[in-house]
């Protein structure tokens, strides 16, 4: 049986039009980010995507953006 992280039940809420919906996701992504070491680069990658993507709402994409920032700054 293989596991699956926890994280990975999140992601759909970063496609969530609702904007609560979105920072909480994106707040606890980062947290686990923070946290666990062997998921970061899993999540970074993901977020970077989510920013790189055309069409993606503007406002989502800056407190992305903001929030890999406070990854950055613990983790350095």
């Amino acid at each position: 049986k293989k596991y699956t992280p926890v994280y990975l039940s999140f992601l759909p809420g970063l496609d969530s039009e609702e904007k609560q919906v979105f920072e909480a996701t994106v707040y606890y992504l980062v947290k686990i980010a923070s946290n666990k070491a062997k998921y970061r680069q899993e999540i970074l990658d993901v977020l970077n995507e989510k920013i790189s993507q055309t069409g993606y709402n503007p406002e989502f994409r800056e407190y992305i953006k903001q929030q890999l920032q406070n990854i950055s700054l613990k983790n350095n």
